[in-house]
């Protein structure tokens, strides 16, 4: 959760106030973010509920 709220503000706004900036610590932010929504999105498909 605090994940997605993370993402949810500093995403945007590192893109309308910060384009040009590739540091460090913000590409580790989206690799770390990206990363882990990927394997939730993976896990989901992959735990399916018998009906």
């Amino acid at each position: 959760l605090l994940l997605m709220v993370g993402n949810l503000i500093i995403i945007p706004v590192g893109i309308t106030f910060f384009k040009d900036e590739t540091t460090a610590p913000w590409i580790v932010f989206n690799v770390v973010s990206d990363t882990f929504f990927l394997m939730d999105l993976v896990l989901n498909f992959r735990t399916g509920i018998v009906i």
